[in-house]
């Protein structure tokens, strides 16, 4: 299920009260927030931004004591790491 968090956007020279539709937790797309009271819009800088929102240093699978895990060996394992 994809939420949606108001918020702006200030970049260099672009300014902008838009929304961001997250999967996941993570940024998919982002649009003009039309019940902002400000002007300006989202431009095509604005759009791309959300690929410089994405962390090259997230997690990219499960780990278990700090070590890389298969999602079907931690199942099989039973154990839940906070």
């Amino acid at each position: 299920m994809a939420n949606y968090y108001a918020t702006s956007i200030a970049d260099g020279y672009d300014f902008a009260s838009v929304l961001v539709k997250t999967r996941e937790g993570r940024p998919i797309k982002i649009e003009n927030n039309d019940l902002a009271m400000t002007n300006g819009g989202a431009n095509a800088r604005v759009n791309a931004s959300v690929l410089s929102l994405y962390d090259s240093k997230r997690l990219q699978g499960p780990t278990f004591n700090g070590e890389a895990i298969a999602w079907e060996d931690l199942d099989a394992s039973g154990q839940r790491q906070a």
